[in-house]
Parts: C-alpha cells; structure tokens; sequence
C-alpha cells in the first residue's frame, strides 16, 4: 500500500478539492493519504498582523470538517486537524490520525504563552497523536525539547522549513526516535543522506500536494533505489505502521 504522507485538501479560498488531487493520486499508485486543510482556509498567511477572529474560526472549522468527512466517506484519508491560535481541543475526534501544525517565518505566529497551547498540546500527546510541524527553526527546538518532548514529530520536506537538513542533522535532531520525517519537496541527495545516516525506518513518502505533485514526488524515493522490501517501508509501509488504517477502514 502507498500513502502520499503530506496533501493538502480544501474547497473554500483555493480549490484543492479532493476531486481534483484523487486522480492525481491515483496517477502516483498511491492508495492512500494524509490530508489536511490547506494554508489558506485556516488563517491568512499574508497578512503578518493577523487577527484570530469568528468568521476565520468558522472557516478553519469547515475546512477540518471537510477532510473529516471525507475520510468518512472514501476510507482512503487519513485525516490531521489543522491546530491555531484558538487551540480547540474539543475539536480532536476519533477520526483524526494525526495533527499539522504548521507557519513560515514572514506568517502570523503561534502564540505559545497561551495556556490553551499547553492544554492542547497535552490532549494531543493523551491521544498518540504524530504531530507534522512546519516551524521556525527555534520554535521546532521550543516545541520538541521543552512544550511537548513526549509527542511524536513528523518534520516535512526533509526539514527544510524548520531550520534544514543539514542543521537539524548537525545538532541530533534527526537521531531521535520521536522525530519522523516526510520527502515531500526534499532532493535525493538529501534523502540518500538520510538514509545512509538514520535508516529508513522513520522515513515516509510524501508530495505537498498542491506543491508538489504525487507522481513526480515519488521519483525521490524510487531514486533511492532501495531494496523493494525498504522501498515498500518509505512509500507506505512506515506510515501505516505509525498512524494504523485510514479513517473509515479496519
């Protein structure tokens, strides 16, 4: 089985519906995915001097809602609740595998002095929840020694938006057993580096959908030339082997 461990899905500010990236996926062979709402349905990242407000709230809530739902109906998601400012733990559900967490340097911030974000974080490490966290890279260092060291990381693209590969394998982050890591966007050099130095046992496929797309994101890991047994492990294997069966399947 191949997961795509990093896509995107929504149908409010942009069109990224799940019509639309299915074929894509299945172009890839991929018989599943890791979806969350896309960037633009749970803040505006353009806007430095964001606001959390009502209707932004509401919209985030639709946009969790819709990867729920169809995880439900197709039994192919795997769906992960898109975290904000708001912190709302009530929202986690049975249905959620996972959580994204996610900004760039020059977005709104998290704040992180909240004490719903500690409420939050500590929900989400009751439930086993794999975190994908797209930081800084001060505050992917803040988060996975200090807010939550017990909770299980997924750090995308190779660790490119959290400070970069090299950095990260430079200070040990990458030697430890809750850090995981997705390909989505990563080169082969860095993803061979990776491999000869930690193995591929925490290492899963992914594209970034609408970023990158599933059939032409998969060629770094068959690149690898792996032995099919591995190869099998990165492209889906692992994923399944952290998260469990999608949403709606046994």
């Amino acid at each position: 089985m191949i997961v795509d461990a990093h896509v995107h899905c929504g149908i409010q500010n942009v069109e990224h519906s799940y019509e639309v990236v299915s074929p894509l996926l299945a172009e890839a062979g991929a018989d599943a995915a890791v979806m969350f709402p896309p960037v633009e349905d749970v803040y505006d990242r353009h806007d430095p001097t964001f606001t959390d407000a009502p209707d932004w709230q509401a919209c985030r809530h639709r946009a969790n809602e819709y990867v729920v739902n169809l995880a439900q109906r197709t039994g192919c998601v795997y769906p992960f609740l898109f975290v904000w400012n708001d912190f709302r733990a009530d929202l986690l559900q049975n249905a959620h595998k996972g959580i994204k967490w996610h900004r760039h340097p020059d977005e709104p911030a998290y704040d992180y002095d909240d004490a719903r974000c500690r409420e939050m974080l500590e929900a989400i490490v009751a439930r086993k929840l794999p975190i994908t966290l797209e930081e800084t890279h001060e505050n992917t260092v803040l988060l996975v020694d200090k807010l939550a060291p017990e909770a299980t990381f997924i750090l995308p693209h190779l660790g490119r938006s959290n400070g970069g590969f090299a950095r990260l394998a430079a200070e040990g982050l990458w030697d430890r057993p809750n850090v995981w890591v997705d390909t989505s966007m990563a080169s082969v050099q860095d993803t061979a580096a990776y491999v000869e130095r930690y193995g591929i046992e925490r290492l899963m496929f992914g594209s970034d959908y609408p970023f990158g797309v599933p059939a032409e994101q998969i060629r770094t890991v068959r690149a690898l030339k792996l032995d099919s047994q591995q190869e099998a492990a990165v492209l889906g294997g692992n994923a399944m082997r952290l998260l469990g069966s999608p949403t709606g399947k046994s």
